[in-house]
């Protein structure tokens, strides 16, 4: 089924307004309390499902630090292969799993003392450009340059491949699941947004992805991010919008219902992904220069919380588990920064 996006959609749109310094409008901001120097530039930053670790990649390696009351302590380098783009923890074991330009997957079990790598899955023809984690730490599912979608299982202590799922053409650069974990949404460069649902095939009872819906856009985005099971947000590279889309009830199809208006000016890297926490129902998203907070209220409405102004657009970000903390490394000033959330205004 395919949805084409155009000028005569009923679409409501949304204008944030822009200055020149950090803005503090909402009951959620964040502040500086702590900077350490990291000097090798980075390419992702993730924390722990405890908040208590917190991992960046660094060129070909990965460092981990120890994480305590806003402090980087303790750093272990983990030894990759090539540049590394993105990285992930396990949800409840012990194992980190990154990827990057050299096409492979590498998994380290944190446990071991030597915490060289354990795993590498070995697959794709392109560079590795997202992944996933399941809820139990089962399955990882990976997109990449390649046009490809991976989804790997792990059998009896063996990570496989079980699925592989392809697009259209040219590269995705991104994959992203609902919170139910039973729809899979990417998006590619050839302008569009795919979504692929799990279903049980009769003839051999097994779970298997099938894809539902293409949505044709103007423009290719290389951000999209789901809130709940049912809201999908992306973002063009042509412009500083941010869509959001709606499942329909009545045919379980996504549609466009909202255009946010964040800034001025085409590419942004497109590295950085938006993140959407359930606690405080929290979207972070960046456009060029500026990160933005947004909370989605009862009505469905989003409202800007913070801005961020950086001076490159080469930057990273991870919040904690709990969204007490949210920290970043820039090009500009290479440095970590950790901000705490405010909480005096908190509701």
């Amino acid at each position: 089924m395919n949805y084409q996006m155009n000028d005569d959609d009923k679409i409501e749109n949304t204008n944030i307004n822009q200055n020149e310094e950090t803005t503090e409008v909402g009951n959620i901001n964040y502040q500086i309390i702590s900077k350490q120097k990291q000097r090798r530039w980075g390419g992702a930053l993730a924390f722990n499902k405890s908040g208590n670790l917190l991992a960046a990649a660094s060129k070909n390696d990965v460092k981990i630090w120890k994480f305590e009351n806003g402090i980087l302590t303790n750093p272990q380098f983990l030894k990759g292969n090539s540049v590394i783009r993105i990285i992930k923890f396990g949800q409840y074991s012990d194992f980190l799993v990154g990827g990057g330009s050299d096409e492979k997957i590498m998994i380290w079990e944190l446990w071991k003392n030597n915490c060289k790598i354990n795993t590498q899955l070995i697959g794709h023809n392109g560079r590795v450009s997202a992944i996933i984690i399941s809820k139990k730490d089962d399955s990882i599912i990976s997109s990449s340059e390649d046009g490809t979608i991976k989804i790997w299982i792990n059998k009896d202590y063996q990570w496989q491949c079980k699925e592989t799922l392809k697009c259209m053409t040219g590269p995705i650069y991104s994959v992203v699941e609902n919170s139910n974990s039973d729809i899979l949404a990417s998006c590619s460069e050839n302008k569009t947004i795919t979504l692929w649902k799990q279903q049980r095939i009769i003839t051999n009872n097994q779970l298997e992805w099938r894809k539902f819906q293409r949505i044709r856009n103007e423009d290719y985005g290389t951000k999209i991010c789901f809130i709940g099971h049912d809201k999908l947000t992306w973002q063009p590279t042509s412009d500083g919008q941010l869509c959001i889309f709606q499942m329909n009830p009545m045919n379980f199809l996504f549609e466009i219902k909202k255009k946010i208006i964040l800034g001025q000016g085409n590419y942004d890297f497109h590295y950085f992904q938006s993140i959407y926490s359930d606690i405080s129902r929290l979207l972070i998203v960046r456009h060029k220069y500026r990160i933005y907070f947004l909370t989605m209220d009862e009505n469905q409405e989003f409202q800007l919380q913070q801005t961020l102004i950086f001076s490159t657009n080469w930057n990273f970000a991870a919040l904690s588990p709990n969204e007490e903390y949210f920290v970043t490394w820039d090009f500009q000033s290479q440095e970590f920064q950790v901000r705490l959330r405010n909480q005096i205004n908190q509701q």
